[in-house]
């Protein structure tokens, strides 16, 4: 998880507690409490997967691909949004558009 904060400060860790007002992060045995009022941004930071041939050479046990050693050791991070405080808050039903 990546967290940043509304003076611009990112803090990293992996997420072991959400509640209403607060999330806590633990990163090398140390735990940080941040309350959702100084939380600006969280984004889960995902590996990128592999290309479609890079996926089959792996399950052939094709060790001779270079997008398979290049991909497999440079494959790099996806940042996925999963809140912004500057997006308006909808507590509201989901509903199907077609039903």
């Amino acid at each position: 998880m990546l967290v940043v904060t509304s003076d611009g400060r990112e803090h990293s860790g992996e997420s072991i507690a959400v509640s209403e007002d607060s999330l806590t992060l633990s990163r090398a045995q140390r735990r940080e409490i941040l309350r959702k009022s100084d939380i600006r941004r969280v984004l889960y930071l995902r590996v990128k997967p592999l290309t479609a041939t890079a996926e089959y050479m792996a399950q052939e046990n094709v060790l001779i691909d270079p997008e398979l050693w290049r991909d497999g050791l440079f494959l790099g991070k996806i940042p996925v949004l999963l809140y912004d405080a500057s997006a308006p808050e909808d507590d509201a039903q989901v509903k199907c558009a077609n039903p």
